[in-house]
């Protein structure tokens, strides 16, 4: 039988962690610009700063976008 106490420790242990783990999914020819990847587990790090579609599109920019930079972001619009 496990404790209460041990439970609950448990639980908060899941809930606090220094990483975002999200799923991003692309159609409609987006994923030639991702090496032909549809579907990406990633982790983004946590930090002070909330994550925001800009902040994540700027991540994606640098870090897992492979073709044509040009076609996915130009300036600040998508």
């Amino acid at each position: 039988m496990v404790s209460k106490s041990s439970q609950n420790n448990q639980k908060t242990q899941n809930m606090v962690s220094n990483e975002l783990k999200i799923v991003i999914e692309f159609s409609a020819g987006a994923e030639l610009l991702f090496d032909n990847i549809k579907k990406r587990d990633v982790t983004l790090p946590l930090s002070d700063e909330k994550w925001t579609v800009r902040k994540l599109l700027k991540w994606m920019r640098e870090n897992i976008l492979r073709e044509r930079p040009e076609l996915f972001i130009q300036g600040e619009t998508v």
